[in-house]
This record gives structure tokens, C-alpha cells and sequence, in this order.
């Protein structure tokens, strides 16, 4: 029996319709329909499971793609937002088309492409007033501020000729003062209207009146301005020109001083006038060296003319200098030297001992300036006329001080004897105080 049957039968038994069929049979009737319906029941939840298994599915599968176009878009779009939000920004202030939406989009959006654009219709925009506001203080700070701050602006031309007006006052007084480096220097300090200041013609006048004068210094002044100014005129074939005769009055005043004040004032001329030669001439000149009658000078010379006839005269001369240097400065007080014999004669015997560790040099200015040079543990003899002298020791070592002092000596043998104890140089008879201790 076919599943209609069972359940057309089964219908007919639940309606009290009699089927015509013994008990038994419709006994089997009524299980297999029993069954039919379990088995119908279990096919629905299976097919129900089933629905239910693939709406899973697809829902996991909306989720994915949905998490997949999330994962893509969001970053995707955030990107866009964050590149084209100076766009939107710079639209939206095109929109208001104010300074105020200008300047905005400028200040957060410093060095972009938007900020650029802004800028420039933000001084489109405020360029008449910026000119008004500055043309009303008509100070050079606020014109200065105009051109610098509107480089492209309507009012540039104006704006320039009041700049020029209030710099022109000071262009006047720069170049009546005729100081070249000053007059180049000028119009660096007015760029915007640099080009208006005739600095070449006015120092071609300048040019012009000094040398008229003649005036080597004001010449010279000209080789301080900046090498492309200086060629326009003959400055160093001019300063030759006038140096000859003022060089030849340095040289007759004979004076290293003169000479190292031309030098000075004109490096430029070495190669032509020689100031290192012509201060050698005055070193190897006597005559000079007396005139100075300076140590370095004496020095100088007898070192370079040992054999010359005013050698010796300028050698005693260095003595009398050095016992002055030694005089002048910081030393100690040196005793009498001390007569062994009774004075005769007209010339008088000094006994110099030397025991100290150094090298002692003693001097005598007088009469006849002498200078003895003992070696360390040596002794050696003076021979110098009577009179009065003044006397200094000193020893080649620079912590042990300078001993100066005077003498009169009548004639006979006198001691001098110098040693080194607790404190140091010592005569006889006298307990002299010294840097050098043990």
C-alpha cells in the first residue's frame, strides 16, 4: 500500500468512515500510518537541521565578507580622509572665501600644497588693507613689512617710493660724510630700493675731489670697498703715485714709528716701499742707535758690528743701561765691597769670587762700564779707575733676584765674594735675603 493510500485510509478511520476492511488489516493500517508519520517527522527536523546548517553557513559567510571589506575599507578610507581633509578644509574655505577660513587652513595645514593656495588668496584678500595699515604709519619697519609680507602685492610700486622717500634723508647724509665704505654699504641696508641710490656716480665724485687733494690716505679708503666697486678706478696706480713723496718724508724723520704707520696704513704698497728695509738701514745706522739710545738698539748693533770703531763706546753704554734696567726693577741691596789694603793710586783692584752654582754676571757703571762674566766656582779680577760706580750682580737663573747697588773705591785691592746659603746672594759682612731657599 502506497503512502496515499495509508493515508487516505487513515483519514477515513479518524472520520468514522467505514473502510470495508477486516480488523487486521486495518489494525496494519493504522501502524503503517503511525509510522509514515514518525518517519514524515523525522524527514522534517533532518530538512529543518539542514536549513538551519546552510543559513549558518551564509551567515558566516556574510560575516566574513563583511569583516574582509571592514579590514579593507576602514584603512582604505581613512587614508582618502586624511589626504583629502586639507582638500575639504581649503574647499570649505573657498566656500567663505574670508581671511579668517584662509588663515585657518594655513595654520593647520603649515607647508602643504592647501596652505600654499590659502596663502595666496589670503593676501589677495587682505593686500588693500596690509597696504592701508602700513602706508598710515609710513614707517620704514611697517613698509618693510608690506613688501616682505606681500611680495606680489597691487601697491609694491607706492609702497617702494615711500620706503625711497624716508631712506633718501639718510642716503644724503651718508654720502656728504665722503667715507667710501659707508656710501657702498648703503643700499644693502634698503634692498627693496637698493637699485635707486647712485653710489657709483656719487663716489666717482668723491674720486674725483680727493685726488684732486692729493690726499694718499683718502685714496686708500677706496681699497675698502668691495672689489667689484674698486675697479672702476686706478686706486693703487694712484696710491703709488702719491706715496713717493710722503714715503721719502718717513724715511728723513727716521723714525720706526712713522715707518710702521705708513706700512700700516698701506699694505697694498710693500712690494713698492719697503718697510722692513728701511727699518734695517736705520739698526745698522750709529748715529741713529745713539739718538735712540735704547738696550734693544745697542744690542742690535754690536751683535751685527762687533769690529765697528763705535762698537766698544756702545758696548760700555749697554752697561750703564742694564745696571739702570736692574736699578728700575725688583732687586736686592748690595753690600760694599771690602778694602783688604790701604787705598793708593788712582786705580783700584776688584777680587770677584764667585761661589755659587750659576753662572754670575756683575757690572760696574762709571767712569769706565765694565762687565765680568764668571763661571760657577771661579774667581777673576777687575782693574777700574777710583771713583764711584754703581754695581749689579746677577746669576742665570730666574728665581734667584737681581742685587744692585753703589761703590766708591779710593784706590788699593777690594774683595767681592757672592755665594748661595739659605737665602742666597751674599757679600761679606752681610746677610742678604733671596728667593732661593736650601
Amino acid at each position: 500500500m502506497s503512502d496515499n493510500d495509508l493515508a487516505s485510509c487513515a483519514v477515513q478511520l479518524k472520520q468514522g468512515i467505514p473502510i470495508g476492511l477486516p480488523p487486521a488489516i486495518i489494525a496494519s493500517v493504522a501502524a503503517d500510518y503511525r509510522k509514515a508519520l514518525t518517519d514524515g517527522a523525522i524527514k522534517r527536523k533532518a530538512n529543518e537541521h539542514a536549513q538551519k546548517l546552510k543559513k549558518a553557513k551564509e551567515d558566516a559567510l556574510i560575516r566574513r565578507v563583511i569583516l574582509t571589506f571592514v579590514a579593507i575599507f576602514v584603512p582604505a578610507f581613512c587614508f582618502w580622509l586624511a589626504y583629502e581633509a586639507p582638500s575639504v578644509r581649503l574647499w570649505y574655505a573657498k566656500k567663505q572665501d574670508t581671511p579668517e577660513a584662509y588663515s585657518k587652513v594655513m595654520a593647520e595645514f603649515a607647508g602643504t600644497i592647501h596652505a600654499i593656495e590659502a596663502k595666496r588668496r589670503y593676501l589677495e584678500l587682505t593686500d588693500d588693507s596690509a597696504w592701508a595699515s602700513a602706508s598710515q604709519t609710513n614707517t620704514l619697519q611697517s613698509l618693510r613689512s608690506y613688501l616682505t609680507g606681500y611680495p606680489d602685492g597691487k601697491h609694491h610700486a607706492p609702497a617702494k617710493d615711500a620706503l625711497f622717500s624716508l631712506a633718501l634723508p639718510l642716503w644724503e647724509e651718508t654720502a656728504s660724510e665722503k667715507v667710501p665704505e659707508n656710501i657702498a654699504a648703503f643700499p644693502e641696508g634698503f634692498e627693496e630700493v637698493a637699485e635707486r641710490f647712485p653710489v657709483v656716480p656719487v663716489l666717482d665724485k668723491l674720486w674725483n675731489e680727493i685726488t684732486t687733494e692729493k690726499s694718499l690716505q683718502k685714496v686708500a679708503s677706496f681699497r675698502r670697498l668691495p672689489p667689484p666697486i674698486q675697479s672702476h678706478w686706478p686706486i693703487i696706480a694712484t696710491m703709488r703715485e702719491l706715496a713717493s713723496p710722503e714715503w721719502e718724508q718717513v724715511k728723513k724723520a727716521r723714525s720706526l714709528e712713522r715707518i710702521a704707520e705708513f706700512d700700516r696704513n698701506y699694505p697694498q704698497l710693500r712690494q713698492w716701499y719697503k718697510a722692513e728695509e728701511a727699518r734695517e738701514l736705520l739698526y745698522n745706522d750709529p748715529s741713529w742707535v745713539k739718538e735712540q739710545d735704547q738696550l734693544a738698539h745697542y744690542q742690535r748693533f754690536v751683535a751685527s758690528h762687533p769690529k765697528h770703531k763705535d762698537t766698544p763706546s756702545m758696548q760700555k753704554r749697554i752697561i750703564d743701561l742694564e745696571v739702570a734696567a736692574i736699578a728700575a726693577g725688583d732687586h736686592g741691596a748690595l753690600p760694599k765691597a771690602e778694602a783688604t789694603g790701604q787705598s793708593r793710586g788712582a786705580r783700584t783692584i776688584i777680587a770677584l769670587k764667585n761661589d755659587t752654582g750659576y753662572e754670575l754676571t756683575v757690572r760696574f757703571s762709571g767712569t769706565e762700564s765694565t762687565k765680568v762674566v764668571l763661571a760657577q766656582r771661579t774667581a777673576q779680577s777687575v782693574d777700574l779707575p777710583n771713583g764711584t760706580f754703581k754695581v749689579a750682580a746677577s746669576v742665570d737663573a730666574s728665581h734667584v733676584a737681581n742685587y744692585y747697588g753703589t761703590d766708591v773705591y779710593k784706590g788699593g785691592v777690594y774683595d767681592l765674594s757672592f755665594y748661595i746659603s739659605s737665602s742666597p746672594l751674599n757679600l761679606p759682612g752681610d746677610y742678604l735675603p733671596s728667593p732661593l731657599e736650601n
